[in-house]
């Protein structure tokens, strides 16, 4: 048989409604009116200490205190007992006038709160007579408004709720999460490869562009620096940076939080070196590049000379050269035009035959020694190479000039010899 309640009342509590959950966070139950019968005793069935009174008659009182989160399982087990006969907390609670069922459901919005970095934000309930607000399930002291305003910092994570009252009626409401957003720093991109580092830096070519790219999700009031000072234009992204050098920076927000302005939180030293143009100087019958460098590549008439890897070359015909310098730091431009006229024909030149002459398809060469020759090449009045062929050869050699237009030609054969030949149409 049960026991009557008209003695269980509720010292402080949140009332609930027996068709829903219970959304209790804090209870206390006085039991001065009831005995325990016979000689069984009376006391929380929670998790909670149990609080438990003899035989005689008297009070037991007793506080029950859940976070939120544990309520659907602690309320489903809090109740009296009296020894093996058990009362659920409805059956305490169905009794006491001011324990009515509540004719509202208080609501939290928004209830998906995400703050930026820095930022504050506002929970708020509907209108009722009194509040009390909570975080992570603890009472906030003095949160008794309609709103509640939380900030990134200190209550990002954490869920809230409100305990609101109405009419003698209070009921709590569902918790929400008020969550906040986290950016790394911002990370600056350098595209382009340096030719060495300093300590300041990596230094660059003035002949190359270095791109400072600016990576996501900094996307939004951005602004680039030069030893502090905003170039002007520069908010994209990516900035191209020329010729000279200088100390950049960048300072930029994510769209999702455009107030959010951050930058890398050190500088970008980067400076340029001007490029090396060799000279073409005279050295007897050669030519020579000054300053020397690893590699070489001669030029006649804008055209490359074959087998002219090396700092010094002959000099058997008329025309303008020029050579480009690789270096071990490689920030060169090739040489200015050195240009060649009036070279005597050869006084020799008298054992060499070319024949015939002049001539329309095919010319032979011929020399009277034996001795071998490398190639020939072969140039027009201007000193631009027309022709030529590596390897090799012995006397008599046959030069195709079928492809040439008419005129004057002068062969070059094996660096040796300077030959006149006619080319008619």
């Amino acid at each position: 048989m049960k026991r009557p309640q008209q003695g269980v009342t509720v010292t402080k509590g949140v009332m609930h409604r027996p068709r829903a959950p219970m959304k209790t966070v804090v209870l206390m139950v006085g039991t001065n009116a009831i005995k325990p019968p016979g000689d069984r005793s009376i006391g929380w069935s929670t998790n909670s200490p149990s609080i438990t009174k003899m035989r005689e008659r008297g009070s037991v009182h007793g506080t029950l205190t859940r976070p939120p989160s544990q309520i659907p399982h602690a309320m489903k087990t809090v109740g009296l007992f009296f020894g093996s006969l058990s009362f659920g907390a409805t059956l305490f609670l169905a009794n006491s006038a001011a324990l009515a069922q509540c004719n509202f459901d208080p609501t939290i919005t928004p209830n998906d709160l995400i703050l930026c970095p820095n930022t504050q934000g506002v929970l708020m309930t509907e209108v009722y007579d009194s509040y009390q607000w909570y975080k992570d399930g603890n009472p906030i002291p003095g949160a008794m408004d309609q709103t509640l305003v939380v900030d990134a910092y200190n209550d990002g994570g954490s869920q809230f709720s409100v305990e609101a009252t109405s009419a003698g009626c209070t009921e709590m409401s569902p918790q929400v999460l008020v969550d906040g957003w986290a950016f790394l720093p911002p990370t600056v991109l350098t595209e382009g490869e340096s030719l060495y580092f300093t300590q300041n830096g990596p230094v660059f070519c003035t002949l190359d562009t270095v791109l400072l790219v600016l990576l996501q999700p900094y996307d939004i009031n951005i602004q680039w620096t030069d030893g502090g000072v905003p170039i002007p234009g520069a908010t994209d992204d990516t900035l191209a940076v020329h010729n000279t050098g200088g100390v950049f920076n960048v300072s930029g927000a994510p769209s999702i939080c455009p107030n959010f302005v951050q930058d890398p939180g050190l500088w970008m030293w980067i400076g340029f070196t001007q490029p090396v143009q060799p000279d073409i100087v005279e050295s007897g019958s050669q030519l020579c590049a000054y300053p020397e460098g690893e590699s070489y590549q001669w030029y006649l008439d804008d055209l490359p000379l074959s087998n002219s890897n090396s700092a010094c070359i002959d000099v058997t015909v008329s025309g303008s050269y020029l050579v480009d310098v690789t270096y071990v730091v490689d920030c060169s431009t090739p040489s200015e035009a050195f240009l060649i006229t009036g070279l005597d024909e050869q006084p020799d030149a008298r054992s060499w035959q070319a024949y015939p002459v002049p001539a329309a398809d095919l010319i032979n060469i011929s020399w009277g020694d034996g001795s071998l020759i490398h190639g020939w090449r072969l140039h027009d009045a201007t000193g631009r190479m027309v022709a030529q062929q590596n390897g090799v050869m012995r006397s008599p050699c046959t030069v195709d000039v079928s492809g040439l237009s008419a005129g004057r030609y002068w062969l070059n054969a094996g660096g040796a010899q300077v030959i006149p030949v006619s080319v008619v149409r």
